[in-house]
């Protein structure tokens, strides 16, 4: 098996991070959109993504209570364990990805998320908007695009983002975006805390693309955290306005990429 291991800081009580790993509301604050099935021994549990029409379906092959869960499938195993001061992630595959770098660049980028909605929004759930595409590019090119000034102001926002921890000051569709860099992995994803919108996120990643093996989807994530009991035709609303804006940021970035060649 070929493993990816990860450990995060996650200043929370255990509890509340146990919960995080080994329940259905849990696994819907940090990893997927949606989870459906049964967190227990023997189980399958659906990881889904309905914005992307992704779906992952893995069995409960381990269960300690308060300790570990171990997912699986024919080609991986996750294993989620509860540590001392926060979380330890191992990914073991069957064989070694075909982009070892992207997927440990996405774990700490889901792990940066589960410390975030444990740590600024407690007995919160989460609901995430996408905008996404498949274009000629590389992970690097866009993470150029999205962190060198001048180019980011052409598509995303204005302002310069600083190294992971970092205090950012930037500016998005005519409004300030203001937190902590909470994630930036130097040429793959960036995670920022979007504090002047209820410390909500804003995301940019790139995927293996389900077009061509030459090309990435790239995808804005804006995450935002409710009450359970919140208005849900208010949730819709804003997350239907906040999609626009995100999707409108995507067609100026494949029009930037048509004109500029492969960016």
């Amino acid at each position: 098996m070929y493993p990816i291991q990860i450990e995060r800081r996650v200043i929370a009580p255990g509890a509340a991070v146990w919960r995080a790993l080994s329940s259905r509301t849990g696994l819907a604050l940090w990893q997927a959109d949606e989870v459906r099935g049964s967190v227990a021994r023997g189980e399958v549990v659906t990881l889904a993504w309905p914005q992307l029409g992704a779906e992952l379906h893995l069995e409960v092959a381990e269960l300690v209570p308060g300790r570990r869960i171990t997912l699986q499938d024919p080609s991986s195993k996750l294993i989620l364990e509860l540590v001392t001061g926060g979380v330890r992630l191992t990914h073991e595959l069957v064989i070694p990805p075909d982009d070892v770098e992207g997927m440990h660049a996405s774990w700490r980028l889901a792990l940066s998320q589960l410390a975030h909605s444990l740590e600024r929004h407690p007995g919160c759930v989460r609901h995430s908007e996408w905008a996404s595409c498949s274009l000629p590019v590389s992970a690097a090119q866009i993470h150029s695009l999205v962190t060198v000034p001048e180019l980011a102001a052409r598509w995303l926002w204005t302002g310069r983002l600083g190294d992971e921890g970092s205090h950012a000051e930037l500016t998005y569709g005519g409004r300030a975006v203001s937190g902590r860099v909470l994630c930036h992995t130097p040429g793959r994803d960036v995670s920022v805390c979007w504090e002047e919108h209820g410390a909500s996120t804003l995301t940019v990643r790139t995927l293996p693309s389900p077009v061509s093996n030459d090309e990435r989807l790239v995808a804005l994530v804006w995450s935002r955290w409710h009450p359970v009991l919140a208005d849900a035709s208010h949730i819709r609303e804003e997350g239907r306005a906040l999609r626009s804006e995100l999707e409108g940021s995507i067609t100026r970035l494949t029009r930037l990429v048509q004109q500029t060649g492969r960016a």
